[in-house]
């Protein structure tokens, strides 16, 4: 009998002992999740003690729906630029059909309002690489790429949101250099990256050939597609035409917001504006709280105050279009999560499965794997039940006909 180190040997002529292994944690099992909900409640609570709510209701009374609803259109119109800015960062490593991509896009966006941790960018990377067999080190690449070009977009529109404003305080001309100055390095340092050229086979390289191989190996994996998919960024074609797809998507979220405001009837700058979108999504990047609770109300009500907004103002504000953005993607989000099928397998699972399979390419391989199964519909972007011959995580399970040796 063969038994790993540390374990007990079973008496002679009886049968091993089974261990029984224990299966993944529920979310709500761990103290990660309570500390997270904890957290958002105490920052919550801080706000609800010093905002005048009294004079926020009476800001809310006197609500305007045709500017509310402009704004919510234009929310969705700017994560449809999003979608097409991710599209192109996305071209080095894989195509995805623009509906595909907006499902995931919005779906990703939904859980982060649900599950703590930023999880809608894990299911960006799962439900891409699994249902499109696109690699997921290049799906990490082109999210790095993407908050790079993000952060590129917040210092040229807060920039002009300061301009805009009458009597700025300094702190908030301070915040903008050291936001350039961080954005100017992550954008140089991931610009020469993209123009790194490193092929599979570390033996012939210069440098990486000298690792050892157990440090070769998992590098050699991931390494070149990772940097394929930084390559939008290392052309100035692509760099600039992405770059204008961020910039024009931010844009519009900054109409969205001033939609709100002038949907409350708020009496402040433009350039107010400018300054609460990048504030509160400078933030919302940074925390891991879901939909960021508290860090988007403390963000907005400061930055409103600062720009000559009443505190009942910026309260009513704050809460409000914190809650239509939550709405808005909620709402959205439910539709594009059944669009997609997207399960806990999306998640917790490193399998490929495709998003998009033809008929005939289903019946070939009922009739190759003998397995009597029916096939998902072309139209439908739901996981695929089987896996191709060449899939690097094949789930082969023996049918009724085979035994395993």
């Amino acid at each position: 009998m063969v038994s790993s180190r540390g374990s007990k040997r079973s008496p002679r002529g009886s049968p091993p002992a089974v261990i029984a292994q224990r299966g993944p944690r529920r979310p709500w099992q761990t103290r990660r999740f309570w500390l997270q909900w904890l957290l958002t409640g105490a920052m919550v609570a801080v706000i609800a003690f010093s905002v005048d709510f009294r004079e926020a209701w009476n800001v809310i009374g006197d609500l305007q729906p045709g500017w509310l609803l402009a704004g919510v259109a234009l929310l969705v119109v700017s994560n449809v630029l999003h979608t097409v800015k991710w599209q192109r960062l996305l071209a080095t490593v894989g195509e995805v059909p623009l509906r595909d991509l907006f499902a995931v896009f919005w779906s990703s966006m939904a859980t982060n309002n649900v599950i703590p941790f930023r999880a809608g960018d894990v299911l960006r990377v799962q439900v891409l690489a699994q249902r499109c067999r696109i690699p997921r080190s290049g799906i990490i690449a082109s999210l790095l790429t993407e908050r790079v070009l993000d952060g590129v977009s917040f210092v040229i529109l807060l920039a002009a949101g300061l301009m805009l404003l009458s009597g700025g305080g300094t702190e908030f001309y301070v915040v903008t250099f050291v936001l350039s100055l961080v954005v100017g390095f992550a954008l140089l340092g991931t610009a020469l990256l993209a123009r790194l050229e490193v092929r599979p086979g570390f033996d012939e390289h210069r440098f990486l050939g000298k690792l050892p191989p157990r440090v070769a190996r998992p590098l050699e994996a991931v390494l070149p597609n990772f940097l394929e998919g930084l390559k939008p960024l290392g052309q100035w074609r692509s760099a600039l035409e992405s770059g204008g797809w961020a910039l024009a998507a931010w844009a519009l979220e900054v109409a969205a917001y001033a939609a709100f405001g002038f949907a409350l009837g708020l009496e402040i700058d433009l350039g107010g504006y400018f300054v609460v979108m990048v504030a509160v999504n400078v933030a919302a990047s940074l925390t891991v709280l879901p939909s960021n609770l508290g860090i988007y109300e403390f963000a907005a009500i400061s930055i409103l105050q600062a720009t000559g907004a009443t505190a009942g103002e910026a309260t009513a504000y704050a809460f409000g279009s914190h809650l239509i953005v939550i709405l808005t993607i909620s709402g959205v989000g439910i539709l594009t999560l059944a669009y997609l099928r997207v399960g806990p397998q999306d998640l917790l699972y490193v399998r490929d499965r495709s998003i998009a399979q033809p008929e005939s390419e289903v019946r070939a391989r009922e009739v190759a794997l003998v397995r009597g199964r029916e096939g998902h519909p072309a139209a439908l972007p739901g996981p695929a039940e089987g896996h191709d011959a060449g899939a690097g995580d094949q789930d082969h399970r023996p049918s009724g006909d085979e035994h395993p040796r």
